[in-house]
C-alpha cells in the first residue's frame, strides 16, 4: 500500500505590522528565494527562507502544543521552530535611509543568478541590489585571485600539451598507414 504524502502545517506571525509582501526572483530561478516585507514604517525587511522552513526542529516546544506527527521531517542545520518572526535590524535592507510613504516595491531579476533588484516607489525612490543567495555566481573576498589565475594557467598548459600529443599521434598514424 502506498503511503500518502505528509503535510507539515506550520504557522508564523510577525512581531511588527506589514504593508505588503514580495518574493525575490532571479534570472533562472535556481538560487534560494527570500521574502521581502514592506513594513508600516517604510522599512524594507527580508526574511530568509530558513526561518520559513517547515522542517525546523520542534524539540524545544511544549509537547502538549505540538500536533503529533507519525513521521519526523526535521533538518538539523535549520534553526529551531519559533512561531514569531522577530524584527531583526540587520535584516532591514534600507538600514541607512529613512524612507517616506513607500507605495510600491518592484522586485526583478538581474543578469547574475544570485542577485535581484529591489525598487521602492513612493515619496522617496530607493533602488538596491539584493543577493538572497550570496556567492552563488560570484567570487568571495576570501577566495584568492592568485589561485584562480594559477588554475587557468595550468589548464592552458595542459591543453597545449594534449594538442601536441594529438598532433604526434596523427603523424604516427600517417606513418603506419603508408
Amino acid at each position: 500500500m502506498k503511503s500518502l504524502p505528509v503535510i507539515l502545517p506550520v504557522t508564523y506571525t510577525l512581531a511588527f505590522p506589514v504593508k505588503n509582501i514580495f518574493s525575490t526572483n532571479t534570472l533562472y530561478g535556481i538560487t534560494t528565494k527570500s521574502i521581502i516585507l514592506l513594513t508600516k514604517d517604510n522599512n524594507i525587511f527580508y526574511v530568509p527562507t530558513n526561518l520559513l522552513n517547515a522542517r525546523r526542529s520542534t524539540k524545544n516546544l511544549d509537547p502538549d502544543k505540538i500536533e503529533v506527527r507519525r513521521i519526523k521531517y526535521e533538518d538539523p542545520f535549520l534553526p529551531p521552530y519559533e512561531a514569531v518572526i522577530p524584527f531583526i535590524p540587520e535584516k532591514v535592507l534600507n538600514h541607512k535611509l529613512e524612507l517616506s510613504q513607500i507605495e510600491e516595491v518592484v522586485v526583478h531579476a538581474s543578469k547574475y543568478e544570485s542577485t535581484c533588484y529591489v525598487t521602492c516607489i513612493g515619496n522617496d525612490f530607493y533602488y538596491l541590489e539584493y543577493s538572497p543567495d550570496k556567492g552563488f555566481d560570484r567570487l568571495s573576498c576570501s577566495q584568492s585571485s592568485m589561485i584562480l589565475i594559477g588554475f587557468i594557467t595550468v589548464a592552458l598548459f595542459l591543453i597545449m600539451i594534449l594538442k601536441g600529443k594529438a598532433k604526434n599521434q596523427e603523424k604516427v598514424d600517417q606513418f603506419l598507414l603508408n
